[in-house]
């Protein structure tokens, strides 16, 4: 589906995870809505016990919110670092104010939580790229939909 024109009705278990991994960084990503002409994405996110599954970052342009669905992490901002846990929502606004990292801190349990990143500012559309600040390592990323590569800049 390249528009969301209709009413999406799914669970997780009726998606096909994609297993990332970069890095010292590894998720299971349940893709429910992609960025392709839509003014959002939304994902099911499965991280293992002790793992991240990005590193410290911003995006430019996008506002992102975390519902955690189950298990435990630790939340890093610029603000310090808070534990969260089910039923926790973590909204985090565009630039460096929104930097982020979430961590799963648990030894055996994976951490689930439901990744939306809204892609609208004013009157800019984010629907064809993501630009991404890896703030602890001064690097840019450029992600284009379409494309199964991403940009990277030092």
């Amino acid at each position: 589906m390249s528009q969301f024109e209709k009413t999406l009705f799914t669970s997780k278990d009726k998606i096909e995870p994609k297993r990332e991994m970069h890095g010292d960084f590894e998720y299971d990503k349940y893709l429910v809505l992609p960025r392709a002409g839509n003014q959002c994405t939304i994902a099911f996110m499965d991280v293992a016990p002790g793992k991240s599954a990005y590193p410290y970052h911003c995006h430019v342009g996008i506002t992102e919110v975390f519902y955690i669905i189950s298990g435990d992490g630790l939340v890093i901002t610029p603000d310090g670092e808070r534990h969260v846990k089910s039923g926790d929502v973590i909204a985090f606004p565009p630039g460096d104010a929104g930097a982020h990292r979430i961590v799963n801190t648990s030894e055996s349990e994976t951490l689930c939580y439901l990744d939306c990143k809204c892609c609208i500012i004013g009157n800019i559309s984010y629907q064809k790229a993501d630009f991404s600040k890896y703030n602890t390592e001064d690097v840019w990323r450029l992600s284009v939909v379409g494309k199964k590569r991403s940009a990277w800049r030092h």
